[in-house]
């Protein structure tokens, strides 16, 4: 990935249109949202649009709730699933959930892991070196990349994880 072509963060505002659909980081790890995205596509989000209220349902939370917005939320940030009231799979989600080759659910993964904006820059940053500690990502993510200090440790946390 060219650097040159990855613009320099350092506050909120500077966020463009796919980083505001997207989101810059996510609230919860990949690993949560890939259960939220099988629920989706067990729901038959692969074919169509699943209602959020089933998926609600079948995690035991109210529609409305802090906890299901933010979930559903990260799992869009990743580019897993796609859509507000009606929730479906993306073509990366379908890869992941339906392979059609060996490869599918490894390249659909790196696929949700450089979607995040914070995180796709952070994996051109460190392309093929070692990461540095979790405390200089933090401090890289809140300095360059707007991360607020309040997130900047849960942000890196969720990047090392994934």
């Amino acid at each position: 990935m060219d650097l040159d072509i990855i613009p320099s963060m350092t506050n909120e505002t500077q966020l463009n249109d796919d980083t505001k659909k997207r989101g810059a980081y996510p609230y919860y790890s990949l690993e949560k949202s890939l259960e939220v995205a099988a629920i989706v596509a067990n729901l038959g989000g692969n074919n169509g649009d699943v209602a959020k209220g089933f998926v609600a349902q079948k995690l035991g939370v109210e529609e409305e709730s802090a906890v299901l917005m933010q979930t559903l939320s990260a799992a869009k940030c990743f580019g897993i699933i796609d859509g507000r009231r009606g929730l479906s799979l993306t073509s990366a989600g379908k890869k992941y959930f339906m392979p059609t080759s060996n490869t599918d659910k490894h390249e659909a993964k790196f696929i949700f892991i450089s979607t995040p904006t914070v995180f796709e820059k952070l994996l051109a940053k460190y392309d093929g070196a070692t990461l540095p500690s979790n405390e200089m990502i933090a401090n890289l993510v809140h300095r360059e990349y707007g991360v607020p200090d309040s997130w900047k440790q849960r942000v890196a946390s969720l990047f090392v994880s994934s």
